[in-house]
């Protein structure tokens, strides 16, 4: 009787230890890809990335053309919110299909242009000034004969490099050509103007001042019509 306990306990070890010495064996082939199956995802993943692709470039430059609209929108803020705080009227200007955009003192510029004319405005030095740049692929579009009342008419000039006291980039500042002059007034009022921001696709969002309040809103993006 031992001996059969025996031999059968010698037989289930082995047993047991033939277990443990295939079993890792048969965990390696299960978990393992083939070099068909490897490819095979890779492709998928490929596909599935240039279908998506184009979205993608698409969802970023929206996103692109709106942060530039509100971007404009806060320095227009900005002119509005420093004329009411300092009694001093203030402009904007815009590089037409350009891309810079300025905030300055309306009546330092007054009384460098015509010191006969407007010698009860003082030369405002210390006035704060603000810059914005906008994209490299968007620009702000030139006034169209359509639009409502706008700043954007008339010619281009250039301002002195003394407008832009006080900047660190005034020296090339002064090399831009600017819009005629966007007033906003000490007492909160400025006067209906449409701006348009414009990118490379022909997407276009536009900003739109009202005169009785200074105010100014972001309109929605829409595509400029192929004629």
């Amino acid at each position: 009787m031992k001996s059969k306990v025996g031999s059968c306990d010698q037989r289930s070890l082995a047993t047991n230890a033939s277990f443990q010495t295939v079993r890792p064996l048969v965990r390696l082939r299960t978990s393992a890809f083939t070099l068909v199956e490897l490819m095979l995802v890779l492709a998928v993943i490929g596909v599935l990335a240039a279908v998506a692709w184009p979205s993608v470039l698409r969802l970023q430059a929206d996103h692109e053309l709106s942060s530039a609209a509100e971007q404009a929108r806060l320095l227009l803020s900005q002119a509005r919110t420093q004329s009411i705080q300092t009694g001093l009227a203030y402009q904007v200007r815009y590089e037409p299909n350009g891309r810079y955009i300025c905030v300055l003192p309306f009546e330092a510029e007054l009384s460098q242009g015509d010191a006969g004319a407007n010698s009860g405005n003082p030369i405002v030095t210390s006035a704060p000034r603000f810059t914005g740049e906008l994209p490299k692929t968007i620009s702000f579009a030139p006034a169209s004969m359509g639009t409502m009342i706008t700043s954007g008419t008339g010619m281009a000039q250039k301002l002195p490099e003394s407008a832009f006291q006080g900047l660190p980039d005034a020296t090339a500042l002064a090399a831009v050509e600017w819009s005629p002059p966007l007033p906003f007034l000490s007492e909160g009022t400025s006067q209906d103007t449409l701006l348009t921001l414009a990118d490379r696709r022909g997407h276009r969002i536009d900003l739109q001042i009202r005169g009785l309040t200074a105010a100014t809103s972001v309109g929605p993006m829409r595509q400029e019509a192929v004629r």
